[in-house]
């Protein structure tokens, strides 16, 4: 009897330890965040889609958005803080958001999630362009040669 009660206590050992590593992993900023919905144009409920992948390259999925901000602090303008509303995605290990893209620049969309499997909240960066809009004219014209 003793023997067994002694493997059963390190094989909860082995998992406590094993849970450490991957709270470690997740603190550690592993997870991966990208930005999957193409180049952002200025707009007033701009959907941004994020997919968000574990340390092995697997999409998250039922992950609990705790919370979401986006700035411009590429830019320099720090403190210059957007709204941003967490929305559900179709896909796999996609989450949307939508925002309020009025300039254009570099933006940071900073989200802070809770995965199921992790008492610690997981967070992300991700950075984008939203290009300076062309002139109404400059597409469609044709070079002189």
């Amino acid at each position: 009897m003793p023997m067994v009660r002694r493997s059963v206590l390190l094989g909860l050992g082995a998992v406590t330890a094993g849970m450490a590593v991957r709270e470690a992993d997740a603190q550690a900023g592993v997870y991966g965040f990208s930005l999957i919905s193409g180049n952002p144009r200025r707009q007033v409920g701009a959907l941004l889609r994020v997919r968000i992948t574990d340390p092995v390259g697997v999409p998250v999925i039922g992950a609990h958005i705790i919370a979401a901000t986006l700035d411009k602090s590429p830019d320099g303008q720090i403190g210059d803080v957007a709204r941003v509303m967490p929305v559900t995605d179709a896909d796999y290990g996609v989450y949307g958001f939508r925002t309020d893209l009025g300039t254009d620049g570099r933006y940071a969309l900073t989200i802070t999630l809770q995965v199921h499997d992790f008492t610690v909240p997981v967070q992300g960066v991700v950075q984008f362009e939203v290009a300076r809009p062309r002139p109404p004219g400059a597409q469609s014209r044709p070079r002189a040669r």
